[in-house]
């Protein structure tokens, strides 16, 4: 069967998709990044570390197949995002970055087919900025990860269960470098609209994020410490303000 381009969209208040075909380029070069208007796939392997698994984007989303080497750690995180990545000097899509107070809607509707076998997840990673002019790792102030499946073991200390717009989430927290939150979901879901603005009211709330802050990009993506998967992404739309 053969796979159609991917299904997406960004929206200010409306739905709007696109699809395009996707540029001819070595599909499983690690780091390649193709565009799809305001969105961009990206076969991100940042963690390869000499182990000698494969990952390849598709038309509709990517695949992977990496050795369980017993270490149990992340090797890559093959995703889509919108916006500009802390560390990249590239340029930003969608507005972003964008000031936590200043928004008055950030949420995203996602129908994602993912078959996997091993360990990993499928998450939302938001990466918040302190100042919209710099990038690199000192300008990152929060890690916002917001998982809709995966049988990885969180990074840092359980704080307990939230609800967080109509659904139970246990909520991790690591103060490191910058501060690392991630919400794990009782119930695992990847088709599901997921308002991140109400994410990021309850971290403001538990004094974890600045409304002068920013935030500089929006991925979501697998998680991949070994095994073999494939994602497909039937639909991916942002609603942002």
């Amino acid at each position: 069967m053969s796979l159609q381009p991917l299904p997406l969209g960004i929206v200010a208040g409306a739905a709007l998709f696109c699809s395009v075909a996707v540029a001819q380029d070595d599909p499983c070069r690690d780091g390649l990044v193709r565009r799809h208007g305001e969105i961009a796939v990206t076969n991100n392997v940042w963690n390869r570390d000499g182990v000698a698994g494969t990952q390849c984007l598709t038309a509709n989303g990517w695949t992977w197949n990496w050795p369980d080497i017993g270490d149990g750690r992340v090797r890559s995180f093959p995703s889509l995002y919108t916006g500009k990545q802390p560390w990249a000097p590239g340029r930003a899509t969608n507005g972003f970055p964008r000031q936590i107070g200043a928004l008055q809607q950030l949420s995203a509707k996602v129908d994602l087919q993912v078959k996997s076998s091993g360990v990993g997840n499928t998450t939302f990673d938001i990466w918040i900025i302190e100042d919209p002019q710099k990038t690199g790792r000192a300008n990152i102030r929060a890690e916002l990860m917001i998982w809709l499946d995966g049988n990885l073991p969180p990074f840092g200390t359980s704080q307990g269960i939230f609800t967080v717009d109509g659904r139970r989430y246990e909520l991790f927290l690591n103060p490191g470098e910058w501060t690392y939150a991630a919400f794990l979901p009782v119930t695992p879901d990847t088709s599901v609209t997921v308002s991140v603005s109400a994410f990021l009211e309850l971290l403001e709330e538990q004094g974890l994020v600045s409304d002068s802050w920013y935030i500089g990009s929006v991925e979501l993506g697998n998680e991949v410490v070994s095994g073999t998967g494939q994602t497909v992404v039937r639909q991916f739309e942002l609603d942002v303000r």
